[in-house]
Formats: C-alpha cells, structure tokens, sequence
C-alpha cells in the first residue's frame, strides 16, 4: 500500500485531488508528445539508424500507456506519478532499446510527474507520519536505485549516463510505496535483465562484452513493482 493513504484511506479529499492531478498530467503529457516527445523519439531513432514512429501512432501508445497506469493506480495518491512515469517511460523504452540512449528530457518530465506524485501523497498523509515520512521514503527510495547503478558506472560494467539519471527518479517512484517496493522493482529490472543478457548470449546473439539496453528493464521493472505493491490486499 502507497505512504500516504492508499487503499480504503484513499477515498479522502487529498485522495480525490490526485485522481484529478493524475487527470491532468495525462492531457498535459500526450499534448507534449505530440507537440514535443514525437520530434525528440523521432530525432534520437534517427540518429541511430532507426525508422521514426509515425506521430499519431506514438502519441496514442503513449496516452493508452497512461489510461492503463492511471486505472492501475486510481485509488493511490501518487497516481500522478504513474501516469507521467508510463506515459515517459514508453517513449524512452522505444528510444533506448533500438539506439541505447535515453533522452535526458523524457527523464526530466518523467521527474515532474514523480514530484506531483509527491506532492499528492505528502498532502494526503496525515497519521501516517505525515508529509516528513512520504519524502525520507522517496529520498531511501531514490538511494536505493542509484547507488548500484554509480557502482556499475565506476566498474564500467556498462551503465550509461542515461541510466543513472533515470534511476533516482524511479527509485523515488517507487519510494511512495515504500522503500520495500523500491528495493523489490530494482531486484526484478535486475533480474529480468540479466535473463534477457543470459539468453541472449546462451543463443549466441551476445558475448560477455555486449551491452544491454538497461532503461527498459529499469522502467518496466519500476512499473511492475509498483503495480504490485499498490494493488489492494483482499481483507
């Protein structure tokens, strides 16, 4: 259950605000995408060699991917965050898995919609320790994600700058629903990622020295983890 109020408390006044909040983030964002975020993924995959995906095509992906989050996440305060953490993550998963880039600002709008996420949950999080709580949580949460990632920077083990900025961001993501969720959805984006790198490598389509797009391992990790550390516990 999300810091600040999920499940049955979320029915509170804060609460309501954020499905709102949530609501408008959605619009905001695929307006941006079709005004902004196509041109950016379109320049980042052409670059890499990669065809472009038509504007429509994209902005519609990225509006279903949010629709989906935020009815995943309607009862949460930190829904906003979901939505914006969706919507983002989708066009750089798309950007990253074909040019092993990340575009520095689809993590910076990424990490809007997690701080309207806190704002949500800090507003709703009275007797739960109160806004203090909600913030050391996404702070513990921010800490977790990047510090593994600094080290594998330092030990060159592939770690891109693109992923070092987007994992305090997910990592405080996940912090709203604990630091638990935090540490949970770093463990499955690891652990998925190094099935796909075995994988690959056990099929002979990698070596040992192949480089592994991280970013969607990290995004769809995040997400899975906090679908399933939000999701209501039967009584």
């Amino acid at each position: 259950m999300l810091l600040g109020g999920g499940g049955a408390a979320g029915a509170g006044t804060a609460d309501a605000v954020a499905v709102w909040v949530a609501l408008a983030c959605w619009a905001a964002v695929g307006a941006w995408t079709w005004w902004r975020g196509a041109e950016v993924t379109a320049r980042y995959l052409g670059d890499g060699g990669s065809r472009p995906f038509p504007r429509p095509t994209l902005t519609w992906l990225v509006l279903l991917a949010g629709a989906v989050a935020m009815a995943v996440s309607h009862r949460e305060p930190g829904a906003p965050a979901a939505t914006v953490v969706a919507m983002t993550g989708t066009m750089s998963i798309l950007v990253d898995a074909r040019t092993h880039r990340l575009p520095d600002v689809l993590t910076l709008v990424m990490a809007g919609g997690v701080l309207a996420g806190l704002a949500c949950a800090s507003a709703s999080s009275a007797g739960t320790g109160g806004p203090g709580a909600v913030l050391l949580s996404a702070g513990v949460g921010a800490a977790i994600w990047a510090a593994p990632l600094v080290l594998g920077r330092l030990a060159r083990a592939g770690i891109g700058g693109g992923d070092l900025k987007l994992a305090p961001v997910l990592g405080a993501f996940l912090g709203l629903a604990g630091w638990d969720a935090a540490f949970g959805g770093l463990v499955v984006a690891f652990v998925a990622a190094g099935a796909r790198a075995l994988a690959a490598v056990v099929r002979g389509r990698a070596d040992l020295r192949t480089r592994l797009a991280m970013g969607p391992w990290l995004i769809g990790g995040a997400l899975a983890a906090w679908t399933l550390w939000t999701l209501p516990v039967p009584a």
